[in-house]
């Protein structure tokens, strides 16, 4: 498994699998403007009612554009310059100091932004989306109501490019838009250091193109906060690949980085704050929900993820997706310093969830490819992951991961990363070969010694996983690789790593074992798992269940002098 990460992309290796569930039937596409409106007070409010097909337009001409709204809405455009016909389109006085609506009412429903077609290019390295529109920068307060319009790059069956929409105000909502082959649907990003706050995206259709980016670094480098963003709803269907070589595999439905990072950039702290993913439908990509709080390739900063909620939602990814339909971490650390982050008040519960590999992972710190520089000061506070039902598209490794430090790909070893009050309970998984796994390190054979990395506070409560070899596996330090990974970079460490207070209930019937450890070693990856702890508060399990200090399933690794505390099976 893996993520997508500063334009990489992890391979899932292939396992067999149990019964498996592919994704489910497509809906019907018919989006809808049912989201309230935001609630900020402005005075002098006014309508704009677009109806020329044509995105830009032209002032002065007979028909008001949607380059021309966005700008009377932002007072870059007064409506002294607009003809008798494009001010017939106008109720009331638009202006920065207003909260604007801009509807629609365009033969045929439909508007071209001017054609863009993505570049070609290194094959992971992103195309570049800039939008023929206006940024949305002084437009607090204005609601884009589509009720259905289609925006889309270029013609009927045109080509894949170009960014829709960027939003750098605050308390602005868009509302049943149907955006078609954008490579970049919509960017929420501050132009500078204040806060941006209030962004709804509400029953769109985000269609056959790239996806949503939210990021706190703003556009003049500066670390900003993004609070309250709203994405309900919407269906979010992308192909899996598109242009001659971008994005091949490595986009994503819905991405999130509060700051991301080089050694050139400024530091700072950067924060996404009370971030909600509710009720939408997700195809197609090759990731669902990938969210973090920092990335940083060779740069020094602070970050935060405080109040993110993932619910309601549909994702199926497609045949050969490489990375987690649900990807929540800390930090990406690319040669870089990771230090003072936090992950804070995440829940993703009641989600249909389909994929590959790892299908849902939520991890401290991701180390890999040169991130030969330790971590500190990482935590996650208050995870909780309820009521999903997960399955298969082809194959799946671990429906659930929750682990503190991740590493992989040549990565550095991570230390001194805490996850504290994590509860998994209730949820469901078809066809993976371990439906929950829980460690404070997993090491996917890099060099290097990870330790000192804990998990306090855990309680694994009435899972399923129909078809797994192990319902639960929990281990104080995870050594695992398979022949995908970097085992000629060193020999890896895994020690002195610890699980407190953990507590084990499953349902009467569960269909696969339990397996509690206090050091593992899986797989051909070579070093020691050693050192670590696990101190177990309760365990209740009635079918079978093993607690064991050292185990090893056909690894390379030495695994010896682990410990367990507590009750056993």
């Amino acid at each position: 498994m893996g993520g997508v990460l500063l334009g990489l992309v992890v391979a899932v290796p292939a396992c067999s699998a149990g019964e498996t569930a592919g994704p489910p039937a497509e809906p019907t596409l018919v989006p809808t403007a049912t989201a309230p409106a935001t609630s900020v007070e402005l005075t002098g409010a006014s309508t704009l009612v677009v109806n020329d097909p044509d995105a830009v337009g032209e002032v002065g001409d007979e028909r008001l554009s949607l380059t021309e709204a966005l700008q009377l809405a932002s007072g870059a455009l007064g409506d002294g310059t607009l003809s008798a016909a494009e001010r017939a389109q106008l109720d009331g006085v638009p202006g920065a100091g207003s909260g604007d609506e801009i509807r629609f009412d365009v033969d045929g429903g439909r508007i071209e932004v001017p054609e863009q077609t993505v570049p070609w290019g290194f094959e992971w390295e992103p195309a570049p989306a800039e939008t023929r529109l206006p940024r949305l920068e002084n437009n607090t307060g204005d609601r884009i109501v589509g009720g259905g319009v289609i925006i889309a790059n270029g013609p009927v069956d045109g080509p894949i490019g170009g960014l829709a929409l960027k939003v750098s105000s605050s308390d602005v909502s868009v509302e049943g838009v149907t955006f078609e082959r954008f490579a970049q649907m919509v960017s929420i990003q501050p132009v500078g250091a204040g806060e941006l706050t209030g962004v709804t995206l509400a029953d769109n259709a985000f269609l056959n193109g790239g996806g949503i980016d939210i990021t706190a670094t703003a556009v003049d480098g500066s670390k900003s906060t993004v609070s309250a963003v709203t994405i309900t709803g919407n269906d979010i269907f992308g192909p899996p690949e598109f242009g001659e070589t971008f994005p091949r595999k490595i986009h994503s439905a819905v991405g999130g980085n509060a700051a991301l990072l080089t050694a050139s950039d400024r530091a700072g702290a950067a924060t996404i704050r009370g971030l909600s993913l509710t009720d939408n439908d997700v195809r197609g990509f090759q990731g669902g929900f990938t969210i973090a709080a920092l990335q940083s390739r060779g740069g020094n900063a602070r970050g935060a993820l405080d109040g993110l909620v993932i619910e309601g939602n549909t994702i199926a990814m497609p045949e050969g997706a490489g990375d987690p339909a649900v990807y929540i971490w800390g930090a990406v650390n690319m040669d870089g310093h990771v230090t003072d982050v936090t992950v804070r008040d995440v829940r993703i519960a009641e989600n249909q969830i389909a994929g590959n590999g790892y299908v849902v992972l939520v991890a401290g710190v991701e180390h890999l490819l040169q991130g030969n520089t330790r971590s500190d000061s990482v935590a996650l506070d208050g995870i909780e992951l309820e009521g999903n039902e997960i399955s298969a598209v082809e194959t799946c490794d671990v429906g659930i991961l929750l682990a503190g430090a991740f590493t992989e790909m040549g990565g550095g070893p991570g230390e001194g990363i805490a996850v504290r009050d994590a509860s998994i309970t209730g949820n469901t998984a078809h066809g993976c070969t371990t439906g929950i796994l829980a460690t404070p390190v997993l090491n996917w054979g890099t060099a290097g010694v990870s330790k000192s990395n804990t998990i306090e506070g855990l309680e694994i409560r009435g899972n399923r996983a129909g078809g797994a070899v192990h319902e639960v596996v929990v281990a104080g330090g995870t050594l695992y690789a398979t022949d995908a990974n970097f085992f000629d970079a060193g020999d890896a460490g895994v020690e002195q790593n610890e699980i407190r207070g953990l507590t084990i209930q499953s349902p009467s019937g569960g269909q696969g074992a339990v397996l509690v450890a206090g050091g593992l070693g899986w797989g051909p990856a070579r070093g020691s798992v050693t050192g670590n702890a696990v101190s177990v508060t309760a365990v209740d399990v009635p079918g079978a269940c093993t607690t064991q200090e050292d185990v090893s399933f056909d690894s390379r690794a030495t695994v010896t002098g682990n410990v367990l505390n507590g009750v056993g099976c």
